[in-house]
């Protein structure tokens, strides 16, 4: 991700300690920003931000925003490879906005504007040192308001933490909605190094405090939860934090990300998880406060969760659909895109590969996927996280059905569908499958696979609404790992016994990427499960149920099932470059002359690296 910086004044109606704006204008920065745009749209950038000063006081301000956003660059033969317009921010204090300048800048091109808030009435005038902003500032973020209403315009705000302000931010954005009825998409928060800088475990504590009342605030029907996330100018290591892990959403830990300027690793951070992609701590606190010590992170699920490919951004895009491909016994096969309309979950199984602390993706975004589905003639599969935490998920269940996707499943652990009304209205928006996570026939095993003691009746209770709606087909999703493997027997009694309409699908557990441990703990031997899979298998054939599951990528080679091919004989080729999972697959030498290659994914790289390819056992030619 590109983001670039543009100041385009330095002059400022405020007079913020804090800040480096100056009273007077000064000519030649305002006569070098339009060079600069030129500059940064031949280079390409993802985000452009135009900052001041106050950008406001700029009356060719629109001028400017509709040059960044113009596709063409001054010189086209001049442009970077690559290079490409992204998203243009312009980031103000709002003083002297008004509801015609706001709707100027959106039509001009604007994407975002980012609305600096400084505290509320005393408190916002005692930081500005100006009698009389804080009406001016309020009249300001009306407007921003009724524009992002509108449409079109995203306003955020950047909320630095100060000593003055310290007892107000975490009360700041429930005041705004309050007010001026507006919910940021965003809410940045920045510690500025003014003179009297915040102690780095004292603006932690109010970080967690902001981040913590943020996800308690009670908003319009419809609302997207505004995303928080820390400024990159001065960010304190994830170890402060009282619970890392829990903290996963508002860092950026890119591995090889540990080299920044202006931040150094103490002695103490050797050994830390997360020490290859976790740049220390800023040098100037380490310098005021000599007792700041680190404490490194050791446990494997605060590393997975405090790890991003790239920014938060780029990590939502990279994990709200993916391509799957669909295969049945009698040959058929089908596309599907999962979409990921919810990452948080109310479960925390160790074998999810899903980032289950992201915030949300915007809602646009998750349309424009379900669309992109419909247009390619492909299922979609409406997944999380936990998708039913959804607010909207009804509304993306009717979007599905009217865009005319080919079939549309829910990715469920069923939780929350044991509220009848819930459960109901989601099969009347359109559901035509409900895939239930169970991964245990008692919830002393369930719990404990889940890691959230409590919810395995829920489920149960959710599939028995489910099943009261005979026009939705249910799967049952068994994920065999270490812990459940010899109660696959007693899950297909259960099926059997109280859902006798559902399927129930095989998957073992699949070290699949950097978020699921690669462990013996986690992971069994294929030929460990061997007697509790195949007792499975036949007890299903003796109760009627369906078991499903080796078709697909998350179960294991079809060599290694144990009682022979059966009806997968049929099965149509196992396309490796349909599903972008197909690079976690390999089919070693001894695959070569099997007579089912074509049809089997493979053995997964993750379970080679921990057991080898010894077990398998070719079909001969």
């Amino acid at each position: 991700m590109r983001v670039v910086r543009v100041e385009t004044n330095r002059s400022c109606p405020l007079r913020c300690r804090h800040c480096a704006c100056e009273p007077r204008e000064r000519a030649e920065v305002v006569r070098a920003a339009p060079r600069e745009i030129a500059a940064a749209k031949q280079r390409g950038f993802t985000s452009l931000v135009l900052a001041g000063g106050e950008p406001l006081l700029r009356r060719d301000l629109e001028r400017l925003i509709a040059f960044a956003k113009a596709g063409k660059v001054a010189r086209p033969e001049e442009a970077g490879p690559g290079a490409r317009v992204g998203e243009v921010v312009v980031e103000s204090t709002g003083v002297g906005l008004d509801h015609e300048r706001a709707r100027a800048l959106r039509a001009a091109g604007l994407d975002r504007l980012r609305l600096h808030l400084f505290g509320w009435e005393k408190t916002y005038e005692a930081v500005t040192g100006v009698a009389g902003s804080f009406a001016r500032a309020r009249a300001g973020f009306m407007a921003a308001a009724a524009a992002a209403s509108d449409g079109g315009l995203a306003v955020e705000v950047e909320l630095p933490l100060l000593r003055a302000n310290l007892a107000q931010a975490p009360t700041l954005c429930a005041r705004l909605l309050d007010a001026c009825g507006l919910v940021p998409a965003a809410v940045h928060l920045r510690l500025p190094s003014d003179p009297d800088p915040l102690p780095l475990r004292e603006a932690v504590a109010a970080i967690e405090a902001c981040d913590r009342a943020l996800g308690e605030l009670e908003l319009p029907a419809g609302a997207a939860e505004p995303r928080v996330r820390l400024a990159m100018d001065r960010t304190p290591p994830p170890c402060l934090f009282r619970a890392p892990g829990r903290s996963g959403h508002l860092f950026s830990l890119t591995r090889g990300g540990a080299e920044r300027p202006g931040y150094a690793r103490p002695e103490g951070c050797a050994g830390c998880q997360v020490a290859d992609r976790c740049p220390g701590f800023p040098i100037p606190d380490l310098e005021r406060d000599p007792s700041l010590a680190p404490a490194p992170i050791q446990a494997d699920r605060a590393r997975r969760r405090l790890t991003l490919v790239a920014d938060v951004d780029a990590q939502i895009a990279r994990e709200l659909v993916s391509h799957d491909l669909g295969r049945d016994t009698a040959g058929n096969t089908w596309v599907v895109h999962t979409i990921r309309v919810q990452f948080r979950c109310n479960q925390a199984c160790d074998f999810c590969f899903v980032s289950t602390h992201l915030p949300k993706a915007e809602s646009a975004a998750i349309y424009a996927a379900i669309d992109a589905a419909a247009s390619a003639g492909a299922a979609v599969a409406l997944s999380g996280g936990e998708p039913t935490l959804a607010p909207a998920l009804c509304d993306y269940v009717r979007h599905a059905k009217a865009a005319g996707v080919a079939a549309i499943e829910l990715q469920t652990n069923a939780i929350r569908l044991a509220d009848p009304a819930l459960c109901r209205a989601v099969v009347e928006a359109g559901i035509d499958t409900a895939f239930v996570s169970l991964h245990g026939s008692r919830a002393e095993i369930c719990d404990a696979v889940t890691n959230a003691p409590g919810t395995w009746a829920k489920t149960v209770a959710g599939l028995d609404q489910l099943a009261r709606h005979e026009q939705v087909g249910v799967r049952v999703n068994f994920v065999m790992c270490q812990q459940n493997a010899a109660d696959f027997p007693a899950v297909v009694e259960l099926v059997a016994s109280r859902w006798p309409r559902a399927d129930l699908t095989f998957s073992f557990v699949a070290p699949s990427t950097d978020l699921v441990p690669r462990t013996q703990a986690l992971i069994p031997r294929y030929s460990e499960v061997f007697a509790p899979l195949l007792a499975g298998l036949e007890r299903a054939r003796a109760l009627g149920v369906t078991v499903t599951g080796f078709e697909s990528m998350c179960a294991i080679p079809l060599c290694l099932k144990p009682d022979g091919l059966g009806d997968y004989e049929q099965l149509s080729p196992a396309e490796l470059g349909v599903g972008e999972s197909a690079a976690e697959f390999e089919k070693p030498p001894v695959c070569v002359t099997c007579s089912q290659q074509a049809r089997c994914w493979g053995v997964r790289r993750g379970y080679v690296s921990l057991y080898g390819t010894d077990e398998l056992r070719p079909f001969s030619t």
